[in-house]
């Protein structure tokens, strides 16, 4: 849940977000226009990884704000989402999968730094 008492406007989620290009200034104005429930370009430039609120140093979670937004604003109609949704609903039982007590979010990294997101080939 987005805590908009929280959110003190530093932009650091939006600044430093690798998917959107926005100095401060479009940053907070940006910001400011999804608080108020506005349509921003960050809505379509957002590729939901979920960084911005790990980079949010108040635990906002601007992520939950700019994925409600998302929702609201989507260009997709409803019927396609829950036919594409129903074709991958898995039914099966997932066996032998590796357990991990924490996942590290790949957006953390630049674009350029692959090397360090590649994990161990499973057995």
């Amino acid at each position: 849940m987005f805590h908009k008492e929280q959110c003190d406007l530093c932009e650091d989620c939006l600044v430093t977000c690798q998917w959107i290009e926005a100095d401060k200034n479009q940053a907070v104005c940006w910001m400011t226009d999804m608080i108020n429930g506005k349509h921003t370009p960050v809505i379509d430039q957002c590729i939901t990884c979920y960084a911005c609120n790990e980079i949010c140093p108040t635990n906002a979670n601007p992520f939950d704000l700019i994925a409600g937004l998302q929702e609201k604003h989507q260009r997709v109609s409803q019927e396609i989402i829950d036919m594409t949704e129903a074709k991958l609903t898995f039914t099966g039982e997932l066996k032998d999968i590796p357990q991990a007590d924490r996942i590290m979010n790949i957006c953390l990294f630049g674009k350029t730094d692959g090397h360090l997101i590649q994990g161990e080939p499973l057995p």
